[in-house]
């Protein structure tokens, strides 16, 4: 398996097929359409985020992460996050999420970062990263989630 990850700044002639790896597991209703199409073109602002990566297998995306400064949540403290983690069902068991998030412990180190957080409900996964539960946050909708640290 030739593996690969690209920022989508230098992929965007393919938009098409990296969209739906962030919209279509991620979205809600048809109006986050718009919302994530918006949130995918602006990209490296403040701080150098956001950042949205694809993993690439053998000339197909296959799964994706991002880098934001806020994940619509309470904890606006917190920062940078670990978004959009996802991997096609088809690939899942291959390492490729492993992969995903080790790259993006080192972008955030080169972004001079000192920890990564993230929000779930997950268990087991991300504590096999170096993650440690932290808390709880909330969202708009009212929905909570554990909140995750891992030191860089």
């Amino acid at each position: 398996m030739n593996l690969t990850i690209h920022a989508i700044d230098t992929i965007r002639h393919r938009k098409d097929e990296y969209f739906p790896l962030f919209y279509d597991e991620w979205s809600i209703s048809e109006q986050d359409r718009t919302f994530h199409e918006e949130l995918l073109t602006y990209t490296n602002g403040l701080l150098g985020l956001p950042r949205f990566y694809v993993a690439e297998v053998d000339g197909k995306l296959v799964g994706c992460y991002a880098l934001l400064l806020n994940d619509i949540n309470s904890r606006q403290d917190l920062f940078p996050w670990f978004a959009y983690l996802y991997v096609l069902p088809e690939y899942r068991g291959k390492g490729i999420a492993s992969n995903l998030l080790q790259h993006a412990v080192k972008t955030a180190k080169q972004l001079k970062f000192n920890a990564l957080y993230l929000e779930t409900n997950h268990e087991g996964l991300y504590e096999r990263f170096g993650f440690e539960i932290i808390g709880e946050t909330s969202d708009p909708f009212g929905e909570k989630a554990k909140v995750y640290k891992r030191l860089l």
